[in-house]
């Protein structure tokens, strides 16, 4: 771009010279300047319509009144056209005072000048000359708005297209940028630009790619260039990825900076599934059980959070003789948080041995990996998604800023704090793990000691790949790919290594980690034994002590896709864990298991679903809040999975939902309320009226008017469940009048009157029976003393009854007393009674009419 400033002539569109006395202190880049002519042009060197325009000059009218320029602000320059305001605003360095200002005025200028090349030139070039401006928050801001411009340009495309070429090579020189946070703009800023397809492929693999392989090969910012390459895999594609940069990560997998190491290991199973199977097991596989094998805890630690990627990026066959043996190593591994780690994934890296035709490894709609069934039920495999990746900028040991450019950025949290899932106050747990992750750090630096300069905890995570896109996940067929003899020689040799440590590791600790695998007496092929038992040995208390205090937290996530994984032929090896799970003494591990208690129905079929499941689930109820709404979200979904004969008898249980710890926890009453709607069609209308409606009455009685608006919805639902019961509608509609048209409290008469406006307007009892059985008790409300009564009844014989043809009709024989009750209500004391029962507010024309005739005197307030 330097060698795009020439001297040339400066006048602007219009003819009118731009300035004579140009200051050269101002300007800090220009590759000379003309003694005759004073003025500064923008010269493309290549083709394009930037080439061809002589740019006028950005004057300086007086550098003595710098100061009092600055002094005045940017009130001097508020009414100057758009560029003459960036070259004066650019000149006299008021962007020191609002840095916020410079890329704004930069986007505003250029949309104003898109018509005129030789102003869009100005623009660009001084751009230019202030992102080389000595104040590094100058740049950054100039970074943060450059995807902006990009797609003013691309909207302009006519007229501003051609200027994205300039800004990939303006965004890879800030990435050598000095400065911590203008490179880690420029790195956020080229991803956007990829993601958003704001510029071309060949031009990143001819501009980019170069900058980030010589990054690879200094000593001071290896690790950028390996999150760079990472992230900017899934963009360049397979073929391109394999060009470029998998030689490269290869090496840096054996680096002698330990950091690096552990950011090829974080970022492995991105790489992996970009690159595809063969490229995986050819040349990746073998670097990875290196990484699993490394002398620094950390490396092993972040190789043990994405084998589950790496898994899916190979075969069934590598899986069990490479991945699997490597796997039980880490699960062994004899620092406390690598075995934590690893043991949080066994359950995904469990769930990709599954048979494809049986469930499947997808990206959900929300850029999660899921585990799928043939009926297309998903089942996460990870409560969160914490990568604990190292910041790009860390070894700078710059503040991290949290980006603006990318809404969906995620956080990562410190290593060195531990959050309890729902801030439970668990300090004496915090406090122990916050000792155990400093260990970690200390101990990372001490076992490398051919590392280079440390590189310091992160503080936020500005690029989590898992949320800003999504990789296609390889195929995980099962037939074995061919692999290189030397290859396949060097991974068997490192296993049999690792296998012999473990061996050891066994013996040592066979009694911690012993536990009973299954009560059906036989084994599976399906999974490795070893992880199935090892899974299993995750609900020992001894087992949580020395690893994870919520280890048994990630046991109850990941139990549902490894129960679909192992078949419901394979239940006996996890029956007992789940049971001990359903007891556990941590009430978080309580409520996950309660919360896909379902989806464990759905896979174990009815028969085990009433042995095993439905006393879990009863015992669920009887919990605690915080559990029971977990099992209570899913009630309608759980029941509609039992056999007749279990749900007939789970009828007793809905009541108990009515008791909760809080009185005033009126979700959970609410939500009570949505499943028991869905619930009403699985029942007889004889079940209904003897067990679901005592509790729909309660609902309806509640203090709280959401809580009665959802059960409104449920009595009305379960009197058209029991129209075709005559003998018990004739019960149950005289039971709810006595219950809330007769009662002492003006919202449960209220209740009656919206009740019955439901009725109506849902169609859901004829006419005929409407008025002989319901409308008797409705029109005594209409006297009643309390304003809010009255507006309900008025509103719902306006705007419902009177709209029906049954009611409207002339030949009706309840058109006159209802006649006779709107006009008394048209005439009511209170306004809003009085609004509501305006016959304008839906009634037929001819009720409008005799309304209107015999009410005259009645000024009625407009709609």
């Amino acid at each position: 771009m330097a060698e795009m400033v020439n001297r040339d002539v400066g006048e602007d569109s219009d003819g009118v010279d731009r300035g004579e006395t140009s200051h050269t202190a101002e300007l800090e880049n220009e590759d000379e300047l003309d003694e005759d002519e004073d003025a500064w042009a923008l010269q493309e060197s290549s083709s394009g319509p930037l080439g061809d325009v002589a740019v006028g000059a950005m004057s300086d009218d007086g550098a003595g009144d710098t100061d009092a320029t600055t002094a005045q602000g940017y009130d001097s320059y508020d009414f100057l056209p758009p560029l003459q305001r960036l070259e004066k605003y650019a000149l006299t360095l008021l962007y020191k005072r609002d840095r916020n200002m410079v890329g704004r005025l930069f986007l505003e200028t250029l949309k104003s000048v898109a018509d005129n090349p030789h102003d869009v030139a100005t623009v660009m070039w001084i751009l230019y000359n202030m992102s080389e401006n000595e104040d590094p928050s100058i740049r950054t801001e100039l970074m943060d708005h450059i995807p902006h411009i990009a797609m003013l340009c691309h909207s302009e495309k006519e007229k501003l297209l051609y200027v994205v070429d300039h800004l990939l090579p303006f965004v890879a020189k800030q990435l050598t940028d000095n400065d911590a946070q203008v490179r880690k703009a420029a790195q956020v800023t080229l991803l956007v630009l990829m993601d958003q397809s704001l510029v071309g492929q060949s031009a990143v693999e001819e501009i980019v790619c170069p900058v980030v392989n010589v990054l690879s090969e200094t000593d001071q910012y290896p690790v950028n260039a390996v999150q760079l390459m990472s992230k900017m895999a899934p963009f360049l594609g397979r073929v391109a990825t394999e060009q470029l940069f998998l030689a490269r990560f290869c090496d840096l997998c054996r680096n002698s900076d330990m950091q690096v190491r552990k950011m090829c290991a974080a970022y492995f199973g991105e790489f992996c599934a970009v690159v595809g199977q063969p490229t995986t097991e050819e040349n990746l596989l073998c670097r990875f059980v290196d990484l699993c094998q490394d002398d620094v805890p950390g490396v092993r630690k972040a190789c043990a959070e994405v084998i589950m990627s790496v898994s899916c990026a190979c075969t069934l066959q590598r899986r069990k003789t490479v991945l699997a043996p490597m796997f039980v190593s880490l699960l062994w591994d004899p620092v406390r948080w690598v075995r934590s780690s690893a043991f949080k994934t066994l359950g995904p890296f469990i769930s990709t041995f599954a048979v494809p035709s049986v469930a499947d490894l997808v990206y959900n709609e929300n850029g999660e990996l899921v585990l799928v069934n043939r009926e297309g039920c998903e089942f996460r495999l990870n409560p969160n998604i914490d990568r604990g990746d190292t910041d790009m900028e860390d070894d700078l040991g710059c503040d991290t800023r949290k980006d603006k450019t990318l809404p969906r950025a995620h956080k990562s949290r410190p290593p060195t704090r531990i959050e309890d899932i729902k801030n439970f106050d668990r300090k004496g747990e915090q406090n122990l793990l916050q000792r155990d992750n400093t260990i970690e750090n200390s101990l990372d630096q001490d076992m490398s000691s051919t590392s280079s300069t440390p590189v310091t905890t992160p503080e936020e995570n500005d690029f989590n790949s898992f949320y800003f896109w999504r990789v296609p996940i390889p195929d995980i067929s099962d037939q074995d790919e061919a692999v290189e003899d030397g290859v396949l020689d060097y991974l068997t040799g490192l296993v049999n290594a690792s296998n012999a440590t473990v061996a050891y590791r066994e013996d040592d600790n066979s009694d911690l980690f012993s536990s009973k695998t299954s009560e059906a007496g036989h084994r599976q092929d399906i999974v490795p034994q070893e992880l199935v038992e090892l899974f299993v040995s995750m609900t020992n208390p001894p087992h949580a002590h020395m690893t994870d205090i919520e280890i048994a937290l990630h046991c109850a996530f990941s139990l549902p896709a490894v129960a679909l994984t192992l078949g419901r032929e394979n239940w006996g090896f996890l029956r007992g864990t789940y049971e001990r799970l359903a007891a556990d003494m941590q009430w978080k591990v309580r409520k996950t298991v309660a919360c896909s208690v379902h989806e464990l129905a759905e896979i174990l079929g009815e028969e085990l679903t009433a042995k095993d499941l439905v006393p879990i689930y009863t015992g669920f109820i009887k919990d605690l809040d915080e559990v029971r709404i977990g099992a209570l979200k899913h009630l309608a979904d759980f029941v509609k999975l039992l056999p007749s004969c279990k749900r007939k008898s789970f009828l007793s249980q809905f009541e108990m939902f009515l008791v909760t710890d809080n009185e005033w926890n009126w979700r959970f009453r609410e939500e009570l309320a949505q499943q028991l709607l869905r619930i009403i069609p699985l029942y007889t209308p004889e079940e209904t009226c003897v067990h679901l409606v005592p509790v729909a009455i309660a609902l309806l009685r509640d203090k709280v008017a959401a809580v009665r608006t959802t059960a409104l919805l449920l009595v009305t639902c379960l009197i058209n469940h029991v129209t075709s019961e005559g003998p018990l509608l004739r019960k149950l509609l005289p039971l709810l009048a006595q219950e809330f048209a007769n009662s002492t409290r003006w919202e449960r008469r209220q209740a009656f009157a919206l009740l019955c406006s439901h009725l109506v307007a849902g169609r859901v009892l004829g006419g005929d029976q409407f008025a002989r059985e319901v409308l008797p008790y409705l029109l005594d409300l209409s006297y009643d003393k309390v304003p809010n009564v009255r507006l309900a009844v008025a509103r719902t014989l306006a705007s419902d009854i009177m709209a029906h043809q049954f009611f409207s009709s002339d030949q009706s024989p309840h058109q006159e007393v209802l006649m006779q009750v709107l006009k008394r209500l048209i005439n009511d004391k209170d306004r809003d009674v009085r609004f509501f029962a305006d016959p304008r507010r839906g009634a037929p024309s001819q009720i409008q009419q005799q309304l209107s005739s015999g009410a005259s005197h009645v000024q009625l307030p407009t709609c």
